[in-house]
């Protein structure tokens, strides 16, 4: 009985962080506006067992240049992963390369290369509905049968 109790919890408990987070990123993307900017250099290292690529760029807001290495918009992570997602980011921005960055007026010293919906988000909904799902099954199968008098 616990195991399903657990589960009815979990389950929209992830579906409110996924959407949270899809909210906050999708605030941060909303607003951004794109600026002409040069990476500095990028790379790639190993780091907890994981590849983790960065890219250090350089823009001019106003008449001010600013640096950053933010390559997804906030509280998007910083990129880490596979070989294949490493070298696509190394190949879309290669050391010298002419990029758009996106930065918020409010605070231009905060920019992000990538500006589109991170599907990442959608990982703890669908855990969290599968959850509920099983939580919901797990219910209905402990329910006592009837008593046929």
């Amino acid at each position: 009985m616990f195991k399903p109790v657990l589960m009815a919890v979990a389950g929209p408990a992830l579906i409110a962080f996924g959407l949270t987070m899809h909210w906050r990123q999708r605030t941060a993307r909303s607003g951004a506006v794109p600026v002409a900017a040069t990476v500095l250099n990028s790379g790639s290292e190993r780091v907890d067992d994981k590849s983790v690529v960065w890219v250090n760029y350089r823009y001019v807001v106003d008449g001010v240049e600013y640096r950053s290495s933010r390559v997804y918009p906030p509280p998007g992570p910083q990129p880490r992963g596979g070989f294949c997602h490493i070298r696509r980011l190394q190949r879309r921005y290669p050391n010298g390369a002419l990029v758009t960055a996106y930065y918020q007026p409010s605070d231009p010293r905060y920019a992000f290369l990538e500006n589109r919906p991170e599907w990442l988000y959608a990982v703890p909904v669908v855990l969290g509905i599968a959850l509920i799902v099983l939580a919901t099954q797990s219910m209905t199968s402990l329910r006592v049968p009837s008593a046929p008098w």
